[in-house]
């Protein structure tokens, strides 16, 4: 059958007349109508003769596989709710406009009007389709029957079709201009989109879920529209942005679609608005991509999103779960400052995590920067925690060198030394695990170059190259550090 050669589609709506898909034509996002008789697509093509607003517009017929292309579409069953009266009074005075159109002007009976045959485009306009049942003879009458029955469906009392035209009560302005605010958002000046920004955030209880989550959509739209033109200077064009993002993030609230969309944008002024405005127990619902960006504040030049970025991390630590824990902890091996690592290390501190992923990348963290002479003071304090997690010989080879090193420094002896305690009574509580194990050559070789020569040339007790070398502490296998250059931020940051 013609209906089943498209197999990328998504399909949308199928009954025993059709089957619809949406996917796309000539680069522009349609629904696509298969019609299983000859005598139904002809019905059905009728459509393309009719130009409506509230009509489904037909874009291309296609009579050799019975394909009608339209403008893409989500039955409307799936956004109406008993409860959203303007609305749904909205919509049945826009189906009453249709039905009327049809009769007076294009002298067609629908005959097919259900629950079914009604859609609402991408640009959340509601719209009348499935003309396969339609005709150019008989009365009209059927149609006025199924109007005022539908209207039960939408939980209305039941009235006739030249009645809820004649009843203004019955038509939104703010509804009817939401097509319009769709399709032409992009083209206004910038003043008129905010007065439309804001109108949406006066009325967005009127809105359902779907056409919030659409509007949503729209809003983070032009906010990477903006970035790309980077229109970012201008006080009007930052508060722009954030009165953009913050009605965004109302409108799909308890989707956190819009929380990932908006932290993958990496617009300085946006990224503060966000880290200030956005309650830090919302982290934990970042996915991978966002939560990747937005650790990218961590190292960034701007040092007010840098301490914004950790603060934000900070309040929302404890509901992080282990694998946004170790992202976080794995970005810090890339601080070049003291003050910011300090910052890390508290937080990993006051929330110690002995979770396999987060240990894993705290003795990273700790190999990291443990012969920095600068900064070596912050992370002492988390090898006190995480010593069991590195290997016998990580600590034999690289760690307890280091420590000997760092009982030269009066700054650092004191901790130094605490820490060769806890490494020296966990190598001899597990004595017997260490001699019964075999031992690689290398390690035992790199054991014993350090202990003939001295310090490792490799260790360096300067800030200029850090972090400087990186942890052995899977044996077999060497890991790298996040490479820095290819991060994703923009030359501002």
């Amino acid at each position: 059958m013609p209906y089943t050669w498209l197999k990328s589609g998504q399909k949308v709506a199928e009954n025993d007349v059709f089957v619809a898909y949406n996917t796309l034509y000539n680069k522009v996002e349609v629904t696509e109508f298969y019609y299983k008789s000859e005598s139904a697509f002809r019905a059905a093509a009728t459509l393309h003769e009719v130009k409506h607003l509230n009509v489904l517009r037909s874009i291309k017929v296609d009579s050799k596989s019975r394909k009608i292309v339209t403008e893409q579409i989500q039955p409307f069953s799936c956004v109406l709710s008993t409860k959203d009266r303007v609305f749904n009074k909205h919509c049945a005075h826009a189906l009453a406009h249709a039905v009327s159109f049809l009769h007076n002007e294009c002298k067609i009976a629908h005959n097919n009007i259900v629950m079914d045959a009604l859609f609402v485009t991408n640009n959340l306009n509601f719209v009348l389709g499935s003309f396969e049942r339609s005709s150019r003879q008989g009365s009209f009458q059927k149609d006025a029957d199924d109007f005022q029955r539908l209207l039960s469906t939408f939980s209305l009392t039941w009235r006739p079709i030249g009645d809820v035209l004649k009843d203004k009560t019955w038509h939104s302005e703010f509804l009817g201009g939401i097509e319009a605010f769709m399709h032409e958002f992009t083209v206004l000046k910038l003043r008129e989109k905010e007065e439309r920004v804001r109108s949406i955030a006066r009325n967005a209880k009127i809105l359902n879920t779907f056409f919030k989550e659409r509007i949503a959509e729209k809003l983070i739209l032009e906010l990477k529209i903006l970035k790309e033109k980077d229109e970012s200077s201008g006080e009007g064009t930052r508060l722009y942005r954030e009165m953009i993002a913050k009605v965004a993030l109302e409108l799909d609230m308890h989707r956190d679609t819009a929380l990932n969309e908006l932290f993958v944008i990496l617009d300085p002024a946006l990224r503060v608005f966000l880290l200030k405005n956005v309650a830090a127990s919302r982290v934990p619902c970042l996915n991978d991509k966002a939560m990747e960006c937005m650790l990218l504040g961590t190292r960034c030049k701007d040092s007010k999103i840098q301490a914004l970025t950790i603060d934000f991390i900070s309040r929302g630590y404890d509901k992080l779960s282990e694998k946004q824990k170790a992202a976080f902890i794995k970005s810090a091996r890339l601080l070049r400052d003291r003050e910011t690592l300090g910052a890390v290390c508290t937080i990993l501190l006051r929330h110690a995590d002995l979770g396999p992923q987060v240990s894993k990348e705290t003795c990273r963290l700790i190999d990291s920067f443990l012969h920095v002479e600068e900064m070596c003071l912050e992370v002492l304090p988390l090898l006190k925690i995480y010593y069991k997690s590195f290997s016998y010989a990580d600590i034999c080879r690289k760690v307890i060198v280091v420590l000997f090193e760092l009982v030269r420094h009066r700054d650092s002896q004191a901790s130094a030394f605490e820490a060769i305690d806890l490494l020296v009574l966990h190598l001899k509580t597990n004595k017997k695990q260490i001699i019964d194990k075999e031992w690689r050559l290398s390690c035992i070789k790199a054991l014993f170059s350090q202990r003939k020569g001295g310090r490792d040339p490799n260790i360096q007790l300067s800030l200029g190259n850090a972090p400087a070398s990186e942890s052995a502490c899977e044996s077999e296998t060497e890991h790298k550090a996040p490479d820095a250059a290819d991060d994703g931020w923009s030359n501002d940051w």
